[in-house]
Parts: C-alpha cells; structure tokens; sequence
C-alpha cells in the first residue's frame, strides 16, 4: 500500500488517510485528513463575527419605486442597511438579463429616490479639490525631495480625478492649483525624473515645449545615442558602430559572405549595412 508522510504531524500514513487533489504532486494532499480538519475547526473559532445591523422594517426598491416590508428583500451584511438594495423581485429579473446576457432598461429614480439619495450626499462632506488633490502627495521628504503621488498611476504619471468624468494628470494639476493655467502649446516637465513627483520646486517642475525636454533628455544622456557611447555594442546587436563603418568600408573588396562569418552576423545584415537600411551614418 502506498504510503505518504503528513507534513503537520510528520507521520507516515496510507493514502487512504490523505484527501484527494489534483493539483498537489501525487495527486493527494501534502497534509492527512486529521490534520486538515483540525487545521479548518481553529480557523473558524479565530473568524471574527461580523455583527447583524438593526433592519429597517421596510425599505424602498428603487426599480419597481414601492416600499416594501423588510421580507421582500434579501439579507445583505455587507450593505448599510442590512438588505440588499433591490427587492427579491427585481434582483431576480436581473439575474435573469446578466445571465442570458439580455438588455434590461433601467428605470428613472421617482421621488423618493431623489429623496434618498439626496439624504445619503448630505452625510458625505464635502471637500475642496485642493484638499483631496494633496492628501495624496507625499511631502514628507522635504520641501527639495522629490514629492511623489501616492494614488494611482497612468502610464507612469499620477492620475487625479477632478470629478467623475475628468481624469488628469496630477502634476500639470499641481502647476495650475499654484500658478493657473498652463500657456497653449507649453508642457510641464520633469528635472528630476521622476514622472510621479509633483514638487513646485525648481529641481523637479518646469514648463517648457517638447523641445526643451528633449534637451534636457539629451544633456542628461538620457536618450538612446546617449546611452551607449562609441564602441559598446547596443541591446540586441552583435556589432559596434565602429565596427558597421568598417563593413561599409570593405564594399566592393570584400565578399558579404566573408565579411558575415568575420563578425559572425547574417549575411543579410551585411547587405543591410551596405544598402543603408541599418546603421546608418
């Protein structure tokens, strides 16, 4: 009989002993039976209880707009309420349209809905868009470090959101909370580098055109020439450039073939080199 060592109790066991699983090497589980009931009974004794809210005893539906007792609705702890926003009823119909994948018109809030959801935003206070904007800067580095956005990201720069349908950048949204508007045709670009910094500081913002960030870029050696000086070899190539000029040299007193196993690349790559297409001077 085939047997199998418990990595809790360290005993060597039958298999009959283990759970089945095809996910697991030998297809039985790495722990023996006991040991997994006893692994899910002080699990369940630690889980915290979330406590039942007071239901109302009757709650407003807002697709059929009646207000029904507390049992036409569902129980739903994770709500603030305790039920689920819509009767059983209408949550019915519309697990029927997502699962048959049918349209299903909405219905225009009524009255009372207006109500409700009038009540709710007047709990919710209301702040200034500078006040969310800057609780998610970190400026904890100092006034010259590098403040960088603590919220999300969009293709490497902060994302803010001004309302719910204006998304934009969050350090063109620092420059103009301080100095207004930003001029037509002008761009707010790094020093430092750093795409989520939103530090006002000279060493990190400026406004400028693209042509004065692809001359920082290039002061900074930050573009592709500038990364790889004369003589090393780029990613992804076999040859210098120094080493190109000289296949272009040798055109006409040299064979591609010879040329090709010297600088063991493609013989196509040396027709390239001839014909300019690659490595251009």
């Amino acid at each position: 009989m085939d047997t199998r060592q418990c990595i809790v109790c360290k005993i060597v066991k039958p298999l009959t002993e283990f759970y089945v699983s095809k996910h697991q090497a030998g297809g039985y589980r790495y722990e023996c039976k006991a040991c997994a009931k006893a692994h899910t009974i002080a699990t369940r004794k630690v889980r915290v209880q979330r406590p039942t809210p007071e239901l109302p005893v009757e709650k407003h539906c807002p697709r059929c707009h009646l207000t029904l007792p507390a049992e036409a609705f569902s129980i739903d702890l994770g709500n603030a309420s305790g039920l689920r926003t819509h009767c059983k009823r209408c949550a019915s119909a519309l697990a029927l349209a997502r699962y048959y994948k049918q349209p299903l018109a909405p219905t225009p809030p009524c009255d009372e809905c207006l109500r409700l959801q009038s009540e709710r935003g007047r709990t919710v206070e209301v702040r200034p868009v500078a006040e969310r904007f800057w609780a998610f800067v970190d400026t904890s580095a100092g006034p010259e470090a590098c403040w960088p956005w603590t919220g999300g990201l969009r293709k490497g720069y902060g994302a803010f959101g001004v309302r719910k349908d204006l998304v934009v950048q969050a350090h063109r949204f620092a420059w103009e909370l301080t100095y207004g508007p930003i001029p037509e045709g002008l761009n707010v670009l790094h020093h430092c580098d750093n795409p989520p910094c939103c530090n006002l500081h000279p060493k990190h913002l400026f406004v400028g055109t693209f042509q004065d960030n692809s001359v920082d870029m290039v002061l900074k050696h930050r573009h592709y020439q500038g990364q790889f000086p004369p003589g090393t070899k780029r990613p992804r190539t076999k040859i210098t450039r120094e080493e190109a000029q000289y296949i272009r040299s040798r055109k006409g007193l040299e064979t591609s073939e010879a040329l090709a196993q010297q600088f063991q690349i493609h013989q196509r790559s040396i027709q390239g080199i001839w014909s300019g297409l690659t490595w251009k001077e």
